[in-house]
């Protein structure tokens, strides 16, 4: 066996930074492949090398946004905190790496498989048998990681409904909601049972981020579906169920997509059902009987909301999938509605009557300003030019015959006294 001892970046948390020295061996695991295994010593790395964690942070960032957050991995399919027992089984299927953290344990067996990168701190949490496999191993302690997981929830918890809907409401009838073209923080009041044929939807467009809290468990029966609809992204859909021994389970050929975050409780899905995201779990995490995970789409938001600049924000970052988006302000979620209320959409386009600014076009009988044309005979003015008349004031120069006090002068007959003289 050779050993190669080299020096390499790996871009785990944005927050460490440190050497990276990487131990190769290929290691025989009864009832497995040939395994690549790196045993990876950290603090930090830079997105220069390193395996699939290289282009992603592993865990949320703080940002100065409304939440913390910026991305979890891209290729992150399963992710284990401190203590969760993971357990893959009968041909269930991981198309993304698989996160184990702290004490967390793995058993895969029966065909079972792991088609990306498995992250333990030890290759001895790893139970391997009958037939499964995994694509590599990377020893890699991840702990102190599981703070920022926990802030993240903290976030969660802090933000803002935008709209609370009764959970009875989902369970009775398929049900769909729309998106306001920016951020969702949706409040579900209890349990969620999605039964058999069962659909629950979410519209919107690629700027909808929707934040689902949900204070109970969520069961998908045989059939039941969480589907997106009208461009909205699977990376930008979470599912949060805050409670002590929360639970998910998926049964018979159920599909769900987005994320779902159970950081106190457990997620169990079975029997062909498929999750198109990620899952993250603390007591533990059941995959069985050709279930699995596909389209790998962690929770990676393409445009947080409060930012100072989210515009430009967005701009530096076209290419990648986080902050890439300024959601549409302008759209309000409608009442928590049946899909019908959703095509209410159509009612929006009522802005034909709108149209109705052709009545407006009625300017044209206030065109009948024309008839207030008739100021031209407002023109009449001109007679008020009468003024010429009124400038008769010239007559009233007659003051002149004013001047008749000439006769007055008659004080010269008044002289007559004279010839008697």
């Amino acid at each position: 066996m050779s050993i190669s001892r080299h020096n390499k970046s790996l871009f785990i948390l944005p927050a460490l930074a440190s050497t990276l020295y990487s131990l190769t061996a290929c290691n025989q695991v009864p009832g497995s492949q040939e395994i690549s295994v790196e045993a990876i010593s950290t603090e930090v790395g830079l997105a220069n090398g390193g395996d699939s964690l290289k282009t992603r942070p592993l865990f949320p960032n703080t940002g100065t946004g409304s939440l913390p957050v910026d991305c979890i991995s891209e290729k992150a399919s399963l992710i284990g905190l401190a203590d969760t027992q993971i357990t893959l089984s009968n041909h269930a299927q991981i198309r993304g790496d698989v996160i184990m953290m702290g004490n967390s344990r793995l058993d895969i067996s029966n065909n079972a498989g792991i088609l990306s990168t498995l992250y333990t701190r030890s290759q001895q949490q790893v139970s391997i048998s009958n037939h499964a496999s995994i694509a590599k191993i990377l020893e890699l302690d991840l702990s102190r990681t599981e703070a920022d997981m926990m802030k993240f929830a903290d976030s969660l918890d802090k933000l803002a409904s935008t709209q609370v809907i009764y959970s009875q409401t989902i369970s009775q009838k398929n049900m769909a909601l729309t998106g306001n073209g920016r951020l969702n923080v949706i409040d579900i009041d209890g349990n969620v049972s999605i039964g058999t044929n069962r659909r629950f939807t979410l519209n919107g467009n690629e700027h909808d981020l929707f934040v689902i809290r949900i204070q109970g468990h969520v069961t998908l029966e045989q059939t039941g579906s969480i589907l997106l609809g009208g461009g909205v992204l699977a990376k930008n859909v979470l599912y949060y169920l805050p409670n002590q021994n929360a639970e998910v389970s998926l049964s018979q050929n159920t599909e769900a997509s987005g994320t779902f975050f159970v950081p106190r409780g457990i997620v169990s899905v079975h029997n062909n059902s498929k999750v198109r995201g990620a899952i993250i779990a603390r007591q533990s995490i059941t995959i069985d009987n050709n279930a699995g995970t596909f389209e790998p789409a962690p929770f990676c938001p393409s445009g947080w909301p409060g930012y100072s600049e989210p515009a430009p924000s967005a701009t530096p970052i076209p290419a990648p999938t986080c902050h890439n988006g300024n959601p549409n302000p302008n759209m309000t979620p409608p009442p928590a509605g049946t899909p019908v209320p959703s095509a209410t959409p159509a009612p929006s386009a009522t802005p034909v009557p709108s149209a109705t600014p052709v009545p407006s076009a009625t300017p044209a009988p206030s065109a009948t300003p024309v008839p207030s044309a008739t100021p031209v005979p407002s023109a009449t003015p001109v007679p008020s030019a009468t003024p010429v008349p009124s400038a008769t004031p010239v007559p009233t120069a007659t003051p002149m015959p004013t001047a008749t006090p000439y006769p007055t002068g008659t004080p010269y007959p008044t002289d007559s006294p004279n010839p008697y003289g």
